[in-house]
């Protein structure tokens, strides 16, 4: 699931159901609804944000020049390619996997993947990827992505920018979020070829 798809997916639902929360003003604190994410996180203060079913939207200047999305995608979920998740897909291969889906809808083009790599959140091991790509409307945008395995889904922690001016002035608010996660350990889900200690 992409930005694109997931902006459409509210507006669709919202005109369908009447289920679109408006834009508040973030004081910062906890993430609101965070359980459902199976992580607790302090979001950025000043930022705008809406909560549409399971996917949380953060904005300062527009969805467009700078965004924080965090998601769930369950493992039976079907890809573009009309298949889920492989049961066997190494941690590593997590963010390439979802990040495929951008240029597979024809969103991203000249898709770059800059970083991706094993990370600890929390004390277990998570995918962190930084990439950056062009966007329909022609704008250069960088992005991080966190990749959380839970036992049902995988929690999807996304935050992109126009990178001349946005990345530079928004990155550090996303970092500070990213630092404060904390994972429910008893969901997490170890994948094939990483060793989770046991505490």
């Amino acid at each position: 699931m992409n930005k694109l798809f997931i902006i459409l997916f509210i507006c669709a639902t919202g005109l369908l159901t009447g289920c679109i929360t408006p834009w508040t003003i973030s004081r910062g604190g906890a993430l609101p609804n965070q359980g459902s994410y199976g992580v607790q996180m302090n979001i950025p203060a000043e930022w705008y944000k809406r909560r549409v079913h399971n996917v949380t939207l953060m904005t300062r200047n527009g969805l467009s020049l700078e965004s924080i999305i965090i998601y769930r995608t369950k493992w039976t979920d079907s890809l573009s390619n009309g298949h889920p998740i492989p049961k066997s897909i190494l941690l590593h291969e997590l963010p390439e996997l979802l990040l495929g889906e951008y240029t597979a809808d024809g969103d991203a083009f000249n898709f770059t993947m800059i970083e991706n790599l094993i990370t600890d959140v929390d004390n277990l091991p998570c995918a962190r990827a930084q990439y950056r790509y062009t966007s329909p409307n022609s704008l250069n945008v960088r992005g991080i992505i966190y990749c959380i395995p839970f036992y049902s889904y995988v929690t999807v922690v996304c935050f992109e920018a126009e990178e001349s001016h946005y990345y530079a002035k928004s990155v550090n608010d996303f970092h500070e979020m990213a630092g404060s996660m904390m994972i429910r350990k008893k969901q997490y889900r170890p994948l094939p070829g990483v060793k989770v200690s046991k505490e």
